[in-house]
């Protein structure tokens, strides 16, 4: 039986009987609802536990002329929380989905944390988002959108506790007439809490809350600002491209408002916003000096002795900088006593909460000592966050494929170790970065790099990769950065250094900032894990002390009747005497253990039999997967337990594909083969077909035999 119920109904005069007819509503049972229409292409996306009478405010309310369905989600399994969560997140999908233009003012309620939340719940709200997509209201899969741009920086995010106390803190200074700096290092929500104050800014003031203490704020600022004229400048290009898309498909906000530093000599405004205002330049190491100059000199202002801080400052009554110096990564960047002296005047706020990454505060402050040898070393320790040394390179990009077959959102980024060859005429398609017989070209595209087709085959750099977020990230330390046992410290070497504007000018020990500064940043950017692969030896001795090493002298084939009491291990399973049970260590299919590098108790094993996922597991492979969590599994290597006759080998229990879900309304599942045999075929399942198999484990990777 299905864990939710999706009701169609015609949003008009006949809405309150029909709304009567749902059983689950009429007990004043939460539920979530989506108003919509194809024509007007708007949306509005709501919850309550009053259905009727909500549905009827909505059909008195101005907008209701745009809207002609009612879409009613409703669930036995639903509580408030468990509603209010759905909400919050169908809007933002929604948003980032792009089919519909929402007519929500803001993200809905705030949801707490609840019982069985991350179980349960996050299937429910898998699979109600299945049922959107089936009646037209949607077009992507869930776990696409959920690692999108716009899902992340989503202006309809419910905020954290200590980020709502922040946009309070700004929205005070801001009705004082002052300006402020807001400062935080890597996934501390500085880019969230700028697309969140631009949207609340910008709201119609007519759709603001009298009685909610924010809007109260906004609506005092706005009494000098009736009209407010707001820029948000970004100085990376790569950045600025993607914070333009999110813009252009926020109501209320536009693409214009975000700008190149350049693009103030035009116009005055109110407010100025920065992110990354670390990044924002001085008249040092530039490519090219003619824009720069000629902005300065529109501005009133000598090329020579100002910078971009300068500019913004020149041409905005207030202005509210984000800002990291740990991420400043090039000469050209403001100096921080630069930043110092021209902000003497700001409100200071400071963000310290860990957003982003898994890790947490801990692998911050690990990271941020990583490379420090006067500190005594200690590995990093979690079971929420991957942190990886490979001592093979091969094995990291392996890892890195494999996951983002299975999880998306997972790429490689390296130093400017290595010359930038193939952007030279006639060398198009020639690789730059040789590694162990590995071929790789770096990023191909300067403008949002991580989406763009093709990154995943290619190695991307600093100025591709500062400010995303990455489910996982591959880190090449190249021979730019060594080790000095004589000496005890790490040293940079300035011939191995390929950006010749990012070490134009400077001493050894201020390009080796830069570039420690550089790497700290790309470790920084995995939210659920970070490999590193280090080039110089002796370094990669050295952080081994520090990062826990995936060696595969640690994970051999070797089958133990009983279990080790020495080091970790998972349990192998007989796929053809299995039936279900995984885990289950009384099983008459457990064939043993084998020995793996660290623990993991919802991990098992099993050996492949056949060749119709070769290119990922071959015949004869021994393969760890995850116990089925539940959520999306749209692109993901799954093993399936067949409850029903097998279709592709009668009297197998248990097959090992691909799982795709098409972006249409036919709600059928696809198992596709990956092999290099064109004989394997896809699996098509219908709806009634589809509940004859059940996923039992998502793979994770090929246990090594050397």
């Amino acid at each position: 039986m299905a864990s939710y119920q999706l009701h169609r109904l015609d949003f008009n005069g006949s809405v309150a009987g029909s709304s009567r007819q749902i059983e689950l509503a009429r007990d004043n049972w939460p539920c979530v609802y989506v108003l919509a229409d194809h024509e007007t292409g708007k949306a509005y996306v709501g919850e309550t536990h009053r259905l009727t009478q909500r549905l009827l405010t909505h059909l008195k309310g101005p907008k209701a002329g745009e809207l002609s369905k009612a879409h009613i989600v409703t669930s036995k399994y639903f509580n408030k929380s468990a509603a209010l969560q759905m909400e919050s997140e169908f809007i933002n999908l929604m948003l980032a989905d792009q089919k519909f233009d929402l007519l929500n003012a803001n993200g809905g309620q705030e949801s707490h944390p609840y019982f069985e939340r991350n179980r349960r719940y996050e299937r429910l709200i898998e699979e109600a988002w299945d049922g959107l997509r089936g009646s037209g209201l949607a077009v992507r899969a869930r776990r696409e959108l959920l690692n999108s741009d716009l899902f992340k920086l989503s202006p309809f995010k419910t905020l954290t506790a200590r980020q709502e106390h922040a946009i309070h803190q700004i929205m005070s200074h801001l009705i004082t007439g002052e300006s402020i700096t807001v400062e935080g290092g890597a996934g501390t929500g500085k880019s969230v809490l700028l697309v969140f104050l631009c949207k609340l800014l910008m709201t119609d003031i007519t759709d603001l809350d009298s009685s909610n203490l924010l809007h109260q704020r906004v609506k005092e600022w706005r009494v000098k600002h009736s009209e407010p004229k707001l820029a948000v400048v970004i100085a990376m290009t790569s950045f600025r491209a993607s914070l333009k898309a999110i813009f252009k498909a926020v109501p209320g906000l536009s693409s214009s408002m975000v700008i190149g530093p350049t693009q103030l000599r035009n116009s005055d405004y109110d407010l100025v916003l920065v992110d990354e205002a670390h990044r924002l330049r001085r008249r040092r190491s530039l490519t090219g000096y003619g824009a720069f100059d000629n902005a300065a000199r529109q501005l009133g202002l000598d090329p020579h002795e100002t910078d971009e801080l300068e500019w913004v400052q020149a041409r905005s009554q207030q202005h509210l900088l984000f800002y990291d110096a740990g991420q400043s990564v090039r000469p050209s960047d403001i100096t921080t006593d630069t930043f110092g002296q021209r902000t003497t005047s700001n409100t200071r706020i400071k963000l310290s909460e860990q957003l982003r990454s898994k890790g947490g505060n801990a692998l911050i402050s690990h990271i941020a000592s990583l490379f420090d040898t006067t500190i005594p070393h200690k590995e990093f320790e979690s079971d929420d966050f991957e942190f990886v040394l490979f001592n093979s390179y091969p094995a990291m990009v392996e890892r890195i494929e494999c996951l983002e077959s299975a999880e998306g959102l997972s790429r490689l980024v390296a130093g400017f170790a290595w010359p930038w060859i193939s952007n030279q005429p006639g060398n198009e398609g020639q690789p730059d970065i040789i590694i162990d017989g590995l071929e790789r070209p770096w990023n191909r595209e300067a403008k949002r790099w991580v989406e763009s087709e093709g990154s995943v085959g290619e190695i991307g750099c600093i100025h591709t990769i500062q400010g995303y977020d990455l489910n996982y990230v591959g880190v090449i330390v190249g021979l730019d950065l060594k080790y000095d046992k004589a000496s005890n410290r790490i040293v940079c070497v300035p011939d191995q250094h390929f950006d010749k504007k990012g070490k134009q000018g400077l001493s050894t020990d201020e390009l080796l900032q830069y570039i420690l500064n550089i790497y700290r940043t790309m470790l920084l950017r995995g939210i659920k894990g970070t490999f590193v692969y280090v080039c110089d030896e002796d370094l990669r001795a050295f952080l081994s002390h520090r990062i826990p090493v995936a060696d595969p002298a640690f994970r051999p084939i070797e089958i133990l009747t009983s279990k080790p009491i020495d080091s970790p291990s998972l349990a192998v399973y007989d796929l053809r005497a299995a039936a279900g049970g995984f885990g289950d260590e009384a099983s008459s299919a457990l064939l043993g253990y084998v020995r793996t590098d660290r623990n993991q108790p919802d991990r098992f094993v099993c050996q492949i039999h056949g060749d119709s996922m070769n290119r990922i597991a071959g015949h004869g492979d021994f393969a760890i997967f995850k116990k089925d969590p539940g959520g999306s599994r749209q692109g993901k290597a799954v093993l399936v337990e067949w409850r029903g006759e097998n279709p592709e080998e009668p009297g197998a229990h248990y097959s090992f594909k691909e799982y795709h879900r098409p972006n249409d309304n036919s709600q059928q599942v696809h198992l596709l083969p990956r092999s290099n045999d064109p004989s394997y075929k896809p699996i098509i399942l219908t709806p009634d077909t589809s509940g004859e198999f059940a996923v039992v484990g998502i793979f994770d990777r090929v246990l090594s035999d050397d």
